[in-house]
């Protein structure tokens, strides 16, 4: 799955990127801290349990605007994760 995540955000990462930011080390990063965000959100059955998700939501978009915006300075915009 972090091989999976990694791709996914290296893709978006690199298509945002206009100043030359360490794309590959900070999607395996981001991948990683994603993937430790679930982690700890996760519950039984939290795939049926609306609240659970938003919780996961939430700390996921602060950590992508947060840090990944934020602190690293890669270019992301709410729409960036909803296109393809």
């Amino acid at each position: 799955m972090a091989v999976a995540f990694y791709h996914a955000i290296e893709k978006q990462l690199a298509s945002a990127n206009t100043e030359g930011r360490e794309v590959r080390s900070d999607a395996a990063e981001t991948a990683e801290t994603m993937l430790d965000i679930i982690a700890r959100r996760r519950v039984v059955n939290w795939t049926q349990h609306e609240d659970i998700q938003n919780e996961m939501r939430n700390d996921l978009d602060d950590y992508l605007f947060g840090v990944v915006r934020d602190e690293k300075g890669h270019n992301l915009t709410p729409d960036l994760w909803t296109r393809s």
